[in-house]
């Protein structure tokens, strides 16, 4: 039985930087594993249609976080008590510490979470030099850090605090170097990589801060998209005018776009601008329309929220994002309000670019998700140099790509390799590549923004390119490569550059050149006949939330 290199199929495994794939020889299986690189978190929706960033947590560092065994493992300075199973702060002192010594670990992130009871006064949190999170209501807490302490101790500091915290919980945190499954638009998940994008709104979920024009803004008043309640209400005043908050967003140039998440309420559309240019979204049926100089879209993320976006193909130094109320769809006009119907908003983001990426959250400053880099897997004993099929089941981000996407099998240069590749002239390209020429080319022009089975057969004289069960190419002329020069499978151009920006349900190599017959069913089904085929992943996906 051939070798087979499998990646997807519904059937993902992550751990820390690593994806994880299967090749199976002669009735065994032998892991593999993808090197997966992107230096800051990423969001992803999971599969409760919930909008997170996949994260490692660590084991718990705080001893009697729930005073259940009074004060140990806690330092205690005047005014502070344990009672009741709580840790009580009597309010007398401007500055008396709670204390938990040694415990943190310089350089490291760490999510932080702590119930808090409050009568009067506030309460500071430190890991940091500087305060760390000032608490001055009732609630439970969560936030994340960087512990930059050398004394690696965490403090909780009475500012005339008169109340008590309980759960204290404090757990190392990572979300960097983690792939990204997604389960937006299918319930089997896809890996998602992107490249790196900024959101230029520093306020990405407190419209507050936006500046507004006859409106009354209610912060966290439903679940966002995200599970929390963190969406905020924007209603219209009882003045007859426009009713809309409006960002201006800085360093734009060339395409921009610009998308925010909203849910009907009394009302049910709004409208948007960047700029000068205009965009109307139905937030009751799913519809848009989009004015001159502007694209649009919406998509559905479930509980009646969508995600409302528009694009302009080219951009000012500064452009002002605007949301406003509507009464019906396509309307702009002024109308009057009551200073309780609205519509909910959450998720504003204004990126550079020709497409919306996936969701950056910010807090008071602009933040930049870095790219996603996916590559390293196998050795030159996973792959046949000789003879084979590479085979991709993917839609790219966008139907004319910015750059040059790649996936390809080679030696880690980008002379030597079997390639399929998504072009910016709206073709998928498959080739193979020995000595730095082509052997073997076969293109077509196609919309690879809709998922697409694609088989690439390589052997000498005999290559062929298969795309949703159709033969679309052949090239009869061409040698491969000495056995052994393929070494590992890389979503870039070989050598890195041009890395693979899209949706991949599933990758799959098979070390033969496979018959028509099972090309056929490879690009149709997914799959080749029952006694060809080969399992996916031996896993669940599950590095979430741990």
């Amino acid at each position: 039985m051939a070798n087979t290199l499998n990646l997807g199929s519904g059937n993902w495994g992550a751990k820390d930087s690593l994806l994880l794939g299967y090749y199976e020889d002669g009735g065994k299986f032998f892991p593999e594993t993808f090197d997966v690189t992107r230096a800051t978190g990423g969001t992803r929706v999971n599969k409760n249609g919930l909008i997170e960033t996949p994260a490692e947590i660590g084991s718990e560092e705080v001893v009697n976080g729930d005073f259940s065994n009074g004060s140990t493992g806690w330092v205690l300075a005047s005014g502070w008590s344990v009672s009741g199973g709580k840790a009580v702060s009597n309010g007398v002192s401007s500055s008396s510490y709670l204390i938990q010594e040694n415990i943190l670990t310089l350089g490291a992130t760490y999510k932080i979470t702590v119930d808090v009871t409050r009568n009067s006064g506030e309460v500071r949190v430190y890991i940091t030099s500087s305060v760390t999170q000032t608490i001055n209501s009732s609630g439970t807490f969560t936030f994340y850090a960087t512990c930059d302490r050398p004394d690696l101790t965490l403090y909780f500091q009475s500012i005339y605090f008169n109340g008590s915290i309980d759960n204290v919980s404090v757990k190392e945190y990572n979300d960097k170097n983690l792939a990204r499954i997604d389960y937006l638009d299918d319930a089997n998940g896809v890996l998602l990589t992107e490249p790196q994008s900024t959101n230029l709104l520093p306020y990405s979920e407190d419209f507050s801060v936006w500046v507004s024009t006859n409106l009354v803004i209610t912060q966290n008043t439903i679940t966002s998209p995200n599970g929390n309640n963190t969406a905020d209400k924007i209603a219209a005043s009882d003045v007859t005018n426009q009713h809309r908050v409006n960002f201006t967003s800085t360093n734009i140039s060339g395409a921009t776009t610009f998308s925010f998440f909203a849910k009907s309420a009394e009302y049910t559309s709004c409208w948007a601008r960047v700029g000068f240019s205009n965009a109307y979204f139905d937030l009751e049926n799913g519809l848009t329309s989009s004015g001159t100089g502007v694209t649009s879209s919406i998509e559905n993320y479930g509980n009646g929220w969508y995600r409302c976006i528009m694009t302009k193909a080219s951009s000012t130094a500064n452009e002002v994002c605007r949301i406003n109320i509507t009464t019906s769809y396509l309307s702009t006009g002024n109308f009057l309000g009551d200073n309780i119907s609205g519509i909910y908003l959450w998720g504003a983001q204004h990126e550079q670019g020709s497409y919306p990426t996936s969701y950056i959250p910010t807090y008071g400053s602009i933040s930049t998700r870095n790219k996603d880099t996916v590559n390293n897997a196998g050795t030159s004993a996973t792959y046949n140099s000789v003879q084979g099929v590479l085979f991709v089941e993917m839609a790219a981000l966008t139907s004319t790509v910015p750059l040059n996407n790649w996936i390809t099998i080679s030696d880690g240069t980008a002379d030597n390799q079997v390639a399929i590749g998504f072009e910016t002239n709206s073709n998928i390209t498959a080739g193979f590549r020995g000595g730095g020429s082509y052997t073997g080319y076969i293109t077509l022009n196609v919309d690879y923004s809709q998922n697409k089975k694609i088989g690439f057969k390589y052997k000498e004289n005999d290559f062929a390119l298969w795309i949703d069960g159709v033969e679309v190419g052949v090239d009869t002329s061409g040698s491969t490569l000495s056995s052994g020069t393929l070494s590992s499978l890389q979503f870039n151009w070989g050598a890195g550059g041009n890395h693979t920006n899209g949706k991949t349900k599933n990758v799959q190599v098979f070390n033969e050149a496979l018959s028509d017959s099972d090309l056929l069913s490879l690009t149709t089904t997914g799959s080749v006949p029952y006694w060809r085929q080969y399992s996916a992943m031996a896993t669940s996906l599950n590095y979430t939330n741990k």
